[in-house]
């Protein structure tokens, strides 16, 4: 019995070096052809294509659905709407707010699991974050 499990844990690890070999490889071309968006280098198109492999996506979407900031790689909002709602009860409400004319904050609000969840994101947490 421990000799299968010690093979079948080879062939994982085999297919883990495949895939990520390849996708240094791929990120080597996608890179060059400049047509990677935010990701310039070949390493941060990998480090976007390993990333996005956690949640499923094929290279191309996790070029699409994410960015770099400072020194790490971020969900697009389009991304994040994908991810939660299908865990929720219902579609979120987004709540924009402004004072004096301008943008403040941003509250989306959701259901999950019947419990209510709220997440808000101020032009100062935007400022801080060096969005703006």
């Amino acid at each position: 019995m421990d000799i299968v499990k010690r093979e079948e844990q080879q062939v994982i690890l085999q297919r883990e070096q495949e895939q990520f070999e390849y996708d240094y490889r791929l990120s080597k071309a996608l890179a060059a052809s400049q047509m990677t968006g935010v990701f310039k280098t070949p390493e941060q198109v990998f480090t976007a294509i390993q990333y996005g492999r956690g949640h499923k996506w094929s290279p191309m979407q996790s070029l699409r659905n994410l960015y770099p900031l400072h020194g790490n790689v971020h969900l697009t909002a389009i991304a994040a709407m994908g991810l939660v709602l299908p865990h929720a009860d219902k579609p979120p409400t987004i709540k924009r707010e402004k004072k004096n004319g301008e943008p403040f904050s941003c509250t989306v609000t959701y259901l999950r699991d019947g419990e209510e969840y709220s997440r808000s994101f101020t032009i100062d947490n935007a400022k801080a974050a060096g969005l703006i």
